[in-house]
């Protein structure tokens, strides 16, 4: 971080920033946190990310009984988060299974997520489904109660949300930068403070709990894709 904020304060220095006629940004939080940085609002467009809503879609079936988490295995991503709010489920006698599909380019990370698993005694909840194929995304979406999204740090608007929004699946994520921009709780989402493991697993309870709040997000994260 340090090395790259000397970088960007050197092009500044240089005006490098001053050849660029228009900076196209994915969100409102992140036009709004560009602006503070002293671009120019004339210069920022916002165009959202897109994603294939005919591809990604809501299923026809009922859901199976998992929740998913969808992305990149590093630390700000939060899965650690994650795996305890099932720790703590677990502890008032609900057995919640969830899928986590993706790789990390941190070995290490990796390996700890698993250890807390096994300390946890939830390998029997969790599975670790690794790099997932493009072509079997969608239904994994489809058939999951809900995604989680525990980010500890600002996103930028990811892919694996708005391709679970328009699969009709609700997401619960963490309040912060784009997430809690982007997102209404109670409308097609459910949010928590970020890094709170109770409050996430309060909220996973209350989506599993009542069939009709998910029905309800389920239309409106649909709407929102």
């Amino acid at each position: 971080s340090a090395v790259h904020a000397l970088a960007m304060s050197w092009q500044r220095a240089r005006g490098y920033f001053d050849l660029v006629d228009q900076f196209v940004v994915t969100n409102d939080f992140m036009l709004e946190t560009m602006q503070r940085a002293g671009f120019p609002a004339n210069r920022l467009t916002c165009i959202p990310t897109f994603v294939d809503t005919d591809r990604f879609a809501p299923a026809t079936q009922a859901p199976d009984d998992y929740i998913l988490f969808c992305g990149r295995l590093h630390q700000v991503k939060g899965a650690h988060v994650l795996i305890d709010a099932l720790r703590l489920l677990k502890a008032q006698g609900r057995q919640v299974r969830l899928k986590i599909a993706g790789t990390g380019q941190d070995p290490r990370y990796v390996e700890t997520l698993k250890r807390q698993v096994e300390a946890a005694h939830l390998s029997e909840q969790i599975e670790f489904e690794g790099q997932i194929d493009p072509a079997a995304l969608p239904a994994l979406y489809q058939r999951a109660l809900c995604s989680v999204v525990p980010a500890l740090w600002f996103e930028n608007l990811p892919n694996a949300l708005l391709e679970s929004l328009a699969s009709g699946t609700p997401a619960i994520a963490s309040d912060v930068g784009s997430l809690a921009c982007t997102l209404t709780d109670g409308a097609d989402s459910l949010l928590f403070p970020v890094g709170d493991a109770s409050a996430l697993a309060t909220q996973i309870a209350r989506l599993i709990d009542d069939p009709a709040l998910r029905a309800r997000l389920s239309q409106g994260a649909r709407r929102t894709a």
